[in-house]
């Protein structure tokens, strides 16, 4: 059993484009012009991505509701930029498990805030439902994004 899951070209083999290159699996190296254009597009989607976010901000804003709104935007995995010789979402190394995640609520000002604390997927639903008003004393035993993001002590499991 190998130390490492490698699976470098996994993420692009199937893209008929990338297929044109002729590139061998699982050994062949993605070409330097393939790798610009892939980060090219990769950071132009983000881009496209921050500015939609920005639009409903702006829109909620002018509507006066952003007082009453609570949003939550996330992807469901990360993506591999050929760090460590990969590309694609099909790996565990850290860069592949990092996902975008953003939380806001009302009463929170802590807009733009980074947090080292372990935050998962799990911790969406008691995050919006402490929010809405709608928890319950034991919801505060779960982590939630409302506390984290407070930056007040952590309550431990």
């Amino acid at each position: 059993m190998p130390e490492v899951a490698w699976n470098p070209l996994e993420g692009l083999r199937f893209w008929n484009d990338f297929n044109a290159l002729n590139v061998s699996y699982p050994d062949g190296l993605c070409p330097d012009e393939e790798q610009l254009k892939l980060r090219r597009g990769y950071y132009a989607c983000v881009s496209y991505m921050d500015a939609q976010v920005g639009k409903v901000l702006t829109e909620l804003e002018s509507l006066e509701l952003e007082n009453n709104t609570v949003i939550v935007f996330w992807g469901d995995h990360g993506w591999q930029l050929g760090e460590h010789g990969e590309w694609g979402k099909y790996t565990n190394w850290e860069m592949g498990t990092r996902v975008p995640l953003f939380f806001r609520a009302p009463g929170m000002n802590t807009a733009g805030q980074r947090t080292s604390a372990l935050v998962e997927y799990v911790d969406i639903f008691p995050s919006l439902a402490d929010a809405a008003g709608e928890i319950s004393k034991a919801w505060f035993l779960i982590l939630n994004l409302t506390i984290t993001c407070s930056g007040l002590p952590v309550p431990v499991q």
